[in-house]
């Protein structure tokens, strides 16, 4: 059926296949089963860090996922190679609460919100730029202080 050895952090109906559901745990394992009938269409283990748990992933276009890990890393994971294809830190090392893949008619977006910022990145191809960023919370802790 469609069990995980761990918690599921990522669970969205597939948009190419409505029957389908896809479901990603926190121990790298990925799964594309039936929720009519249960059946797993499709099961991997993501080659990630391995001792890394992964705290939120954002899919996009089913071929790449933006996966934030317990680490302070965001990586970039590319299906079709099977491999992590780029990463880089989290703001001031701070867990991720939310990431999201955003796209217009002219560029694609990546939102990445941890406790204390909100960092807007520009998408290209294996690579990002940091565009924008929004403190939140802004009281300086003492190693920050400037």
């Amino acid at each position: 059926m469609n069990e995980h050895k761990s918690l599921v952090v990522y669970c969205k109906v597939n948009p190419l296949n409505p029957d389908t559901v896809v479901t990603i745990s926190q121990n790298h394992e990925y799964k594309e089963w039936s929720h009519s009938s249960g059946v797993v269409n499709k099961a991997e283990v993501l080659n990630l860090p391995p001792e890394s748990l992964i705290v939120f992933v954002c899919l996009w276009d089913q071929e790449l996922a933006y996966i934030a890990l317990d680490s302070h890393l965001i990586v970039v994971y590319d299906f079709t190679s099977k491999r992590v294809v780029y990463s880089f830190e989290t703001h001031r090392q701070e867990d991720v609460i939310h990431i999201n893949a955003l796209s217009t008619r002219y560029s694609d977006y990546l939102l990445v919100v941890t406790r204390t910022a909100c960092v807007l990145y520009l998408l290209k191809e294996y690579s990002l730029e940091r565009i924008a960023a929004y403190t939140l919370n802004a009281i300086k802790s003492e190693k920050f202080q400037t």
